[in-house]
């Protein structure tokens, strides 16, 4: 099993995204699934959820949100 780690700083929506284009993956701190984190998974936003991946509809509150951070694989 790979721990995911977060880094400390918060970043908005726009810088969130710029990242996930660069191959980074992306959370939100609100988000209280562990582990759960967005992908650009063959060209779509996509979500590794404890589910499994699913295709991402983009809330207001996340396009709002202050509270993402880049996920890194341990």
């Amino acid at each position: 099993m790979t721990m995911m780690m977060t880094e400390q700083t918060t970043i908005d929506f726009p810088v969130a995204i710029q990242r996930l284009m660069d191959g980074e993956r992306i959370t939100r701190l609100d988000w209280k699934d562990e582990g759960s984190y967005g992908l650009l998974h063959e060209g779509k936003l996509c979500l590794r959820l404890p589910t499994g991946l699913h295709t991402w509809i983009v809330s207001e509150g996340d396009l709002n949100a202050n509270d993402w951070v880049i996920v890194r694989a341990n």
